[in-house]
């Protein structure tokens, strides 16, 4: 943590070392020790600023009409109709498209969305009963989701957006007891679909979840913050903020300690902790600790003590053994590796997950090789929108988390099963999912991290009880792994810990 710069409103992290900021006429790349890489000059204020995926930086100016794109040491223009509107927030998207707000004076004010080179692809300005959506959007950011999030600083709320304009909540909630925001200059969303938002006036950054149900204040006065402005989150997840009216850029370690858990006895266990693999022991004693390159997804142990995991972000998948990294699979682009386990018959399922929605789980060889692709169900329609974690049970089954919010259950084959929870049947919702695991008994163990709270279903598909909760010190649980002397490790309290449970009676 500590100041970069001298006057900067607004950020967006190239790496875990970089961040171009916009400094009041000039386009400045700094690095995490505080130096100038490079500084690009402007015409005018800038007013934000976006970076593709080839490393292209696309801004908009204060009062200006126009986007503009410096790209190989050159500043051209994207957008240059877009008269009389005047071109305020933007952000890339996962897809590589751009969504721009835009403000009218006569309050015609819209976030559309455009391809880079700046053709006007999506609309967004009204709700069903076709009043507007915003009153001045100013900023605006997409979730892993698709839901696009705006800040509108005339009503002092984040709007939310599915992907296709549709509202789906407000920030907060007129009516309800949440958490009033001062004045919004910053934006941004983490992998896990949190949203964070920089609130001037109260000197605190808010953290709510994908539904818009506050979750805490993950940064306040007590942690230096001052009068914050825009926000990023890095590849490491670190959160990078303009802080003190923007002048100094400030680095927080904001991402939780340990993500995913995996046992490797009673008293041992590998962790995922940021961008290292760690294994811990039961008494909390560090006992071996390997430096990566990128935050960690997930993580499983082969019978031979061979640690597999994958990276945030990655196409690849690693293995940790004597002491080395290799590389399991390194072909899967365009998928990025997600949650991965190893099978009874020493396989590895992953989930892969690709931005045109063309997403799969695989079952491959310890080699990399592919054995099974499973994608669609008997009417050829895809099994998942988002696989993000997935286990197997004792009976073959295979368990996938989809998109945070459901369990799919496949038979060996790939066949459909059943889905947790179903829908129309009483079973209890839960508000998102970040693992499961499986005893030996078969039952399914899922984390409920909105609701603070451990499901337990049996191989069927039925709900049977809530092994932990609240009561039980159950706060936003994350990974879970079982040992073989079913004890339940859990990555508790956004995974600032590691508790273990006796789970079985």
């Amino acid at each position: 943590m500590g100041s970069l710069y001298s006057f900067c409103s607004v950020v967006c992290t190239v790496s875990d070392k970089d961040a171009w900021c916009g400094s009041r006429d000039s386009l400045v790349l700094i690095q995490t020790n505080g130096k100038i890489k490079k500084k690009v000059n402007t015409d005018n204020s800038l007013y934000d600023i976006t970076v593709t995926s080839s490393g292209d930086v696309i801004f908009t100016e204060s009062g200006g009409h126009t986007i503009k794109k410096y790209s190989s040491d050159k500043v051209t223009i994207i957008a240059d109709n877009l008269s009389p509107y005047k071109t305020q927030g933007l952000r890339v998207t996962s897809e590589q498209d751009i969504l721009v707000c835009l403000n009218d004076e006569k309050n015609d004010n819209k976030v559309v969305r455009m391809s880079l080179n700046g053709q006007i692809k999506q609309t967004i300005q009204y709700n069903k009963q076709n009043k507007p959506l915003f009153s001045n959007p100013m900023f605006v950011t997409d979730n892993i989701n698709a839901d696009i999030c705006v800040v509108d600083n005339y009503s002092s709320v984040v709007v939310v957006v599915n992907k296709d304009g549709q509202l789906r909540f407000m920030y907060p909630e007129s009516g309800t007891y949440t958490h009033t925001i001062g004045l919004c200059f910053g934006i941004a969303c983490d992998k896990l679909g949190y949203i964070l938002i920089s609130d001037h006036l109260n000197s605190r950054i808010h953290q709510i979840d994908s539904d818009g149900k506050f979750v805490q204040f993950v940064l306040t006065r007590q942690h230096g913050i001052e009068d914050p402005r825009g926000l990023s989150i890095d590849d490491k997840g670190q959160l990078w903020v303009c802080n003190n009216f923007g002048r100094e850029v400030r680095v927080y370690k904001y991402r939780s300690s340990c993500s995913a858990v995996c046992t490797v006895s009673d008293k041992e266990a590998w962790c995922g902790s940021r961008d290292n693999l760690v294994l811990i022991q039961i008494n909390g004693t560090i006992k071996k600790k390997v430096n990566l390159d990128h935050l960690i997804n997930d993580i499983t142990v082969t019978l031979s003590g061979d640690v597999i995991f994958t990276e945030t972000v990655s196409h690849t998948i690693k293995m940790y053994s004597s002491d080395k990294v290799t590389i399991v699979a390194n072909n899967l682009s365009p998928y990025t590796t997600e949650g991965l386990c190893g099978t009874s018959e020493q396989d590895i399922l992953v989930c892969l997950y690709n931005r045109r929605n063309d997403n799969k789980v695989v079952r491959m060889s310890l080699n990399g090789q592919i054995k099974q692709t499973i994608q669609y169900n008997k009417q050829n329609k895809p099994l998942f929108s988002n696989p993000v974690y997935v286990t197997e049970n004792i009976n073959g089954d295979i368990c996938v988390v989809d998109d945070f919010s459901a369990v799919v259950v496949l038979n060996k084959d790939g066949e459909i099963r059943f889905k947790y929870p179903e829908s129309g049947k009483s079973t209890p919702i839960y508000g998102r999912c970040y693992d499961l695991a499986c005893d030996k008994l078969g039952y399914i163990l899922i984390s409920d991290a909105v609701n603070n709270r451990i499901h337990q279903v049996d191989s069927e598909g039925k709900f049977v009880q809530f092994v932990l909760t609240g009561q039980h010190g159950i706060v936003n649980p994350f990974g879970l792994s079982i040992d073989d002397k079913e004890q339940l490790w859990v990555c508790n309290n956004y995974g600032n810990e590691v508790t273990v449970y006796k789970y079985r009676s």
